[in-house]
């Protein structure tokens, strides 16, 4: 006989804006974005889960790294996809695919991030 999987899909959103600021100066503090955006799109059944995934910021003021000088450092935007698919007796396999279009991106002046990445990975669990 047929075994029917129950497929259901979740869309999650969120758009943040603030002002992160210094309580006792006024000034807004290092490395924090005023508006962020994230939003993922996933899929799963009972065996297998597929989700795409988007992070998008804003511009941030910052110091430089090697004289101290104030800088700005550009948003940017990320987007991901993962992929997860349960095995036999209590392992799992996954990957996921970090910085999908490479994009050249900084969370720190001076501060190198990781372009495109692939990742594998191999679970277990006793349960």
């Amino acid at each position: 006989g047929y075994q029917l999987l129950k497929s259901v899909w979740s869309w999650r959103t969120d758009l943040i804006f603030q002002k992160p600021q210094n309580l006792e100066t006024g000034a807004l503090l290092l490395r924090r974005s005023q508006r962020t955006l994230t939003s993922s799109l996933d899929w799963h059944d009972d065996r297998t889960s597929l989700g795409v995934h988007l992070v998008a910021t804003g511009r941030r003021s910052d110091l430089d790294f090697n004289t101290g000088a104030p800088v700005t450092d550009a948003g940017y935007v990320l987007a991901g996809i993962s992929l997860r698919r349960n095995l036999r007796r209590g392992f799992s396999i996954s990957c996921s695919l970090e910085n999908l279009f490479d994009t050249h991106y900084q969370t720190a002046a001076g501060y190198n991030t990781a372009g495109r990445s692939l990742f594998l990975r191999l679970d277990y669990n006793s349960n």
